[in-house]
């Protein structure tokens, strides 16, 4: 032993993380990583009192454009 540091823990590589490394409040980040920076539009059409289903129904339609998906979703609820 010559008291050398042991090497470093390479950090993890970027795709290893989990949508759960990022969670917000709550674990309901959407299923594919690929939509783990839509957490935030979905949370904002669900604190509007649209429903899960509904709310990722609309932004996957509008491309993740929260506005574009909430008109939508005002739009239907008065029709």
């Amino acid at each position: 032993q010559d008291g050398s540091v042991p090497p470093a823990i390479p950090p993890k590589p970027y795709m290893a993380f989990s949508e759960f490394d990022y969670a917000s409040d709550d674990h309901s980040a959407l299923g594919s990583s690929s939509q783990t920076g839509h957490v935030e539009q979905l949370n904002t059409l669900l604190s509007m009192g649209f429903s899960r289903p509904q709310a990722i129904h609309a932004l996957e339609m509008y491309d993740y454009d929260v506005n574009k998906a909430s008109n939508y979703l005002i739009d239907k609820a008065f029709h």
